[in-house]
C-alpha cells in the first residue's frame, strides 16, 4: 500500500479538484530535498518528519484528526478542519502482528505480550529515552489491538478507494 500521506494527498485532491502528480522519491529524506531546493512544488511527509526538521519546511495541511505539534507544523490545521472532510488518520504507525491462531491458542502467551507493551509506555523512563533519541513525545501512543484494528480499518478503506491512482498501472 501507499504511504498514508500520498493517499491522504489524493482524498485533497478529489475534495478540491486539484491535480497531483506523485513520484516516488524513495523516502522522506529524498522528499524533504526536493522541496527544499524546489525541484517540486510541495511533497507529503510523515509529519514527525517535517516536524523535525525544523523550520525549513512549511506545513500546509495535516492528514490527521489534531494537528499534535502546532508549534512545529506552522500552526497547520487539518483537512477535515478545513474542507469538512471525514478522512481517516493517516498516520504512519507501527504495531507487532500476531496470527489470530496464535491467540486462541496461547492466550497466556499473548497476555504477556500485551502487559509487556503496556508496561513499556507506562514506564517512566520512556519519555526520557525518546526525547534522548530526538524523537517527539507528542507522536508516541499506546493503541491496543482493538485501536489497531480500528486504525487498520479506516486506512484499508481509503487505500482501496484510491488503489487505481497508486498501482502506477492505466486504469
Amino acid at each position: 500500500m501507499a504511504h498514508p500521506a500520498s493517499v491522504g494527498l489524493l482524498a485533497l485532491g478529489e475534495h478540491t479538484g486539484a491535480k497531483f502528480n506523485l513520484i516516488p522519491l524513495s523516502g522522506g529524506k529524498n522528499t524533504i530535498a526536493g522541496v527544499v531546493t524546489k525541484e517540486m512544488d510541495l511533497g507529503t511527509l510523515t509529519s514527525g518528519s517535517v516536524a523535525a526538521k525544523g523550520k525549513s519546511l512549511r506545513t500546509l495541511l495535516v492528514f490527521n484528526d489534531k494537528n499534535v505539534v502546532p508549534d512545529r507544523l506552522s500552526n497547520a490545521p487539518t483537512m477535515n478542519q478545513v474542507y469538512g472532510t471525514s478522512i481517516p488518520p493517516l498516520l504512519s504507525s507501527r504495531a507487532f502482528a500476531i496470527q489470530t491462531s496464535v491467540i486462541r491458542d496461547h492466550p497466556d502467551r499473548f497476555k504477556i505480550l500485551n502487559d509487556t507493551v503496556r508496561k513499556t509506555f507506562d514506564d517512566p523512563d520512556l519519555k526520557p529515552a525518546i526525547l534522548k533519541a530526538r524523537g517527539i513525545w507528542e507522536y508516541i501512543n499506546y493503541g491496543d489491538m482493538n485501536d489497531t484494528a480500528a486504525y487498520l480499518k479506516g486506512i484499508e478503506a481509503i487505500g482501496r478507494r484510491y488503489r487505481p491512482l497508486l498501482t502506477g498501472k492505466k486504469t
